[in-house]
């Protein structure tokens, strides 16, 4: 299938889920308002770094390995499953331990219950997603996450004569069942679509030694790229206001979503890097680049223009804080929008390393200007500090393809 066409295809059902995650993003933050959602987005970041970690970004070396046809891609599958299992526990336990906040709806047992759910969820999503994505098969774990997003929106009372009146607690467990039922969907449709039987035999196991090696690889990166994208909520939650730390989140969930096309292309590369169908030297990545920004500079004017009056209006008057951040933030969004392309050409050419010094150099200098912006300008600082690195990501991700691979900057001239 040609590169255009799985672009075409991956955008189609990323889409879809993202779309519906976006609505189900705003309708959350207007149910629980600036302060609760803050604090709700703040356990999931933390819970999700632990969870970064405890994958071991076994669904990095999954997309790599099967993407070439490995032949232990059952056993890879089955294993994939028993670690879930056993790492959400583990996760779980260590978080009813250490984890601490004053934010009353975390209490023991509904953070045990939350812990369990989201982990074990999140795991079999992320794991049998990137089986899926191995095949170029964008359409069944998207559709079977934008379907519970709806059935999540379903559940939030739009008004006072709604179907369903459930309290934040109840919406909340129901919050946290769903991504669990959403993982197990996920790795019940693989089995069933590829013919594979879930067994408890490990005969072979070490044939997937070469994945976990590539995947722990990958994890260094993927870790330092999740600091990188979330090293401003913490210096926001300790120097800001709780409302203020809420409208930061809001405008940085705003940001992923914008930089989601850009996402979506570089998981369609990937694989096709993998197979070596796409390289730096190629016309379609030129072509990529040029139509991703000129789509971009048309997003930017549109939010410079009619950004407030649309947030106020989707998310309400208590996200009052966002517009100006959000216009300071929309330059790195670019700049990370042109890196990301350059991160799946990297990592399908086996040089994982270079993704993870590339995320090393650009943390260091967020978390200086962090440490100098923040308690002065607050969150428009961490925009800034945001902004300032991701303009270094792209220099250097421009820098270590020009050097290592030939790559010129006349590609983008398509001539």
């Amino acid at each position: 299938m040609q590169i255009a066409k799985l672009i075409y295809k991956n955008l189609l059902w990323r889409g879809f889920f993202y779309l519906t995650a976006l609505g189900l993003n705003i309708a959350m933050a207007r149910m629980l308002g600036a302060d609760l959602s803050g604090g709700l987005y703040f356990f999931l970041t933390n819970i999700y770094l632990v969870l970064l970690i405890g994958s071991l970004c076994l669904d990095a070396g999954i997309t790599y390995y099967v993407s070439k046809k490995d032949p232990a891609e059952g056993i890879l599958a089955n294993f994939s499953v028993v670690w879930s299992v056993i790492v959400s526990v583990i996760i779980a336990g260590l978080f009813i331990f250490f984890y601490k906040t004053d934010n009353s709806i975390f209490k023991q047992s509904f953070l045990f219950y939350a812990c369990i759910c989201y982990s074990l969820g999140t795991f079999l999503n992320m794991y049998f997603t990137a089986f899926f994505y191995s095949y170029d098969n964008y359409k069944i774990p998207n559709l079977v996450a934008g379907i519970i997003n709806l059935g999540l929106l379903f559940c939030i009372p739009w008004h006072r004569n709604w179907l369903f009146t459930f309290d934040t607690n109840m919406f909340l467990l129901i919050f946290f069942a769903a991504t669990l039922l959403q993982g197990i969907v996920i790795a019940i449709l693989w089995f069933v679509n590829n013919n594979k039987t879930f067994l408890l035999n490990f005969n072979g196991i070490k044939n997937i030694i070469p994945v976990l090696k590539y995947s722990i690889t990958a994890l260094a990166g993927n870790f330092t790229y999740f600091i990188l994208y979330r090293i401003d909520y913490w210096f926001v939650d300790h120097y800001c206001t709780e409302k203020s730390l809420g409208n930061y989140i809001q405008v940085s969930r705003l940001g992923q979503l914008l930089i989601l096309p850009s996402a979506i292309i570089a998981g369609a590369l990937f694989p096709q890097a993998s197979r070596e169908k796409i390289t730096f030297e190629t016309q379609s990545f030129g072509k990529i680049v040029r139509v991703m920004l000129f789509c971009y500079s048309l997003a930017a004017v549109f939010l410079f223009l009619f950004g407030e009056p649309v947030i106020l209006y989707l998310w309400g008057n208590e996200f009052n804080e966002m517009h100006k951040p959000l216009m300071i933030i929309l330059p790195g969004i670019i700049f990370l929008a042109v890196s990301y392309l350059f991160s799946p050409i990297f990592a399908g050419q086996g040089k994982v390393s270079y993704n993870v010094l590339i995320a090393l150099l650009t943390l260091v200098v967020v978390i200086i200007c962090n440490f100098l912006l923040v308690p002065v300008w607050g969150i428009n600082g961490a925009a800034i500090s945001t902004s300032i690195g991701f303009l270094v990501m792209m220099i250097l991700s421009v820098i270590i393809a020009n050097r290592k691979f030939g790559f010129t900057l006349k590609i983008f001239s398509g001539k």
